[in-house]
């Protein structure tokens, strides 16, 4: 018989969120567990109490409460967790508090299963312990991670070839797919490349006629040094990492439609949150957002230094996640 997949719902403050809270969804996302985040942030004077019972207990398994130094001084901890409405709650649903500094548990907590999570890197027992109440005391078979990992590094035979290009640009653009992403940037130097096709038996000449077609269809940009034949330069591109990791990773348009639904369902509105969430380097991160905007799914806003921010998802985007 197949299990059926828990919901959760976690409360918390803003103060917890990108130190604690979406690390630790994710966790719980990669035993099976379908994680809502964006929508149970409290806000300043927004009561639990009533989003518990209006918007999250017909659909809810679970609800996780964190408990920190800054929660429990929000109202909604202090003054709306009594115990006749946590034992309201827990006829509906589960109720975890989770604690995750030296904060005092609420009186109305104290008798229910209460976590303790001070380091995440140390913390698989605490998680599988929350995964086991929350499939009801014994946990399935290895299951499919509800967020997953990004494209490996692949290998050098692609699972399908791109129109228009030979075997060689294909590796070129590959090895430079891979060299932006370690390199945390999309601006490549020729020189930094050739040592490892040169190993591969690509020569410069091929190259440089390879680097030109990849320019020409939009794969890359290339630049050249005034008098130069040779293109010394380019930038890789967001339409180019697409075909690339089309070709040569398991189901990167999968992965993208589950980076669009974090946007849409979770809230997950910039590339470190999406970055942490989906354990996905941050460049490879900023090209999907780019082929979302490039597809017309969202519209970016400003952001400072290298933070990428999500302003809206378009109809069409909304559209795509509903199927």
């Amino acid at each position: 018989m197949e299990t059926k997949q828990p919901v959760v719902f976690i409360c918390h403050t803003s103060e917890d969120k990108s130190t604690f809270v979406i690390p630790f969804a994710k966790q719980l996302s990669e035993k099976g567990i379908k994680v809502s985040v964006e929508p149970w942030e409290l806000a300043h004077g927004e009561s639990l109490i009533e989003k518990i019972f209006t918007e999250g207990i017909k659909s809810a398994d679970a609800f996780i409460v964190i408990l920190s130094e800054f929660s429990v001084r929000k109202t909604w901890v202090t003054e709306e967790l009594r115990p006749g409405l946590v034992k309201r709650i827990t006829t509906h649903s589960k109720l975890i508090p989770v604690v995750i500094d030296d904060c005092e548990v609420p009186d109305a907590l104290k008798s229910l299963p209460v976590v303790t999570i001070r380091d995440l890197n140390y913390s698989d027992r605490e998680i599988t312990n929350i995964a086991t109440m929350l499939y009801g005391g014994q946990m399935p078979g290895p299951a499919a991670p509800a967020a997953t990992d990004g494209p490996e590094k692949s290998m050098d035979e692609p699972s399908r070839m791109i129109k228009g290009l030979s075997k060689e640009d294909m590796l070129v653009l590959k090895i430079s797919c891979e060299a932006s992403v370690e390199k945390e940037r999309r601006f490549i130097n020729t020189s930094d490349i050739i040592p490892e096709l040169d190993a591969k038996g690509i020569s410069s000449a091929v190259l440089n006629k390879s680097l030109l077609n990849l320019d020409e269809m939009g794969y890359l940009k290339a630049g050249r040094v005034l008098g130069s034949p040779n293109i010394e330069f380019f930038n890789t591109t967001a339409r180019g990492y697409e075909a690339y990791a089309q070709a040569y990773t398991d189901d990167f348009d999968g992965l993208v439609r589950k980076v669009l639904a974090a946007v849409v369902e979770e809230g997950l509105f910039t590339n470190d949150d999406l970055s942490t969430f989906f354990d996905l380097p941050i460049p490879v991160v900023n090209y999907i957002i780019d082929i979302l905007v490039e597809r017309n799914y969202v519209k970016l806003g400003k952001a400072a230094g290298g933070a990428v921010l999500i302003k809206e998802v378009t109809k069409d985007g909304k559209r795509a996640v509903q199927g």
